[in-house]
């Protein structure tokens, strides 16, 4: 299907407005997260958001897009707090396990959660 540019501008819309939520709310922290509870939240629906999301960054999917902002405010919390404990930065980002969050990080960053704290130490 064809996007025509008012499709366009009302994702655009939409993705912002999310964009807003996501830096406001930080809706992020919460692990059980859902895009139904996302779509609620701005009055739009699953399919719209999907696509405001797809359309702006492609490829990218919902859980993708939270776990980006998971991942920076970790990387975030690692570089101002050195002493913290790196289970602690995963369950305070909204990560379910620790497990998820260690292989997200590295696939983001090229390093562990502790490498990276440690990298300029």
């Amino acid at each position: 299907m064809k996007q025509t540019p008012r499709m366009k501008a009302m994702e655009k819309r939409l993705f912002l407005r999310l964009e807003r939520l996501m830096v406001e709310e930080r809706p992020y922290f919460d692990p059980d997260l859902t895009r139904k509870q996302v779509a609620e939240w701005l009055r739009t629906n699953e399919n719209y958001l999907y696509f405001a999301i797809h359309h702006t960054l492609p490829g990218t999917t919902f859980s993708m897009y939270v776990n980006r902002y998971r991942l920076d405010y970790a990387a975030s919390l690692l570089d101002e707090n050195p002493e913290i404990k790196i289970e602690n930065v995963a369950m305070d980002c909204g990560f379910k396990t620790r497990q998820t969050f260690y292989r997200l990080f590295r696939e983001r960053f090229g390093m562990t959660p502790m490498e990276y704290r440690d990298r300029e130490r």
